[in-house]
């Protein structure tokens, strides 16, 4: 009987002197998956192929490498000491595009969504090394909203936005969530249009 009392206390004092927080987040992750929405701003099936005209009339053919989706943890810190933290869980797409072409052989297109930021993340890497990322593609649905920048894509003249442009050098991109990649410019290179 003493060994139960015993026991007894000692799980009274474990559980009052456990500073457990139920609303700290704590063992709890978040899990954000791109809505069917958020996806109609994908342009790109994964298979796609992507005829790019330059300037000069050279010729770059990239191909699609197949839609890979994953799940990536990012953890959150917190400022209270008896909160681990919470692991928040998003969705991304990827899709890699190569081509044989020396001066725009690859394209890598990322996008998702971290819903407790309401942010919409858009990443392109070119070759391997000029990054283009845009924060917030809120405005992606209303295509009249980024109506300052165009090309001519088969005799029409489509509509784009830059998702980094950057003052200091000359590289940008045109995206437009319908056709994807419009022209792609790195640093005072070859501008290339999509064909």
């Amino acid at each position: 009987m003493k060994k139960i009392l015993l026991l007894l206390c000692a799980i009274v004092l474990f559980t009052c002197c456990n500073k457990y927080d139920p609303n700290c987040g704590q063992y709890k992750d978040e899990y954000y998956k791109l809505s069917n929405n958020n996806k109609t701003k994908i342009s790109f099936k994964g298979f796609d192929t992507l005829v790019f005209i330059s300037n000069v009339g050279d010729t770059a053919i990239l191909y699609g490498q197949a839609m890979k989706t994953t799940n990536v943890g990012f953890p959150q810190q917190t400022t209270n000491a008896d909160c681990p933290g919470i692991t928040e869980y998003y969705e991304k797409i990827e899709i890699g595009f190569w081509g044989n072409q020396s001066e725009l052989y690859n394209i890598n297109f990322k996008y998702y969504v971290k819903e407790s930021s309401g942010k919409d993340y858009l990443d392109f890497n070119i070759n391997n090394q000029y990054n283009f990322t845009n924060r917030d593609l809120s405005f992606l649905n209303n295509p009249s909203a980024y109506n300052k920048d165009s090309v001519m894509y088969k005799n029409n003249l489509v509509y784009g936005y830059n998702p980094s442009s950057d003052p200091v050098n000359s590289s940008n991109i045109l995206y437009n969530y319908n056709y994807g990649i419009l022209r792609i410019k790195i640093n005072g290179g070859k501008t290339w249009i999509l064909n």
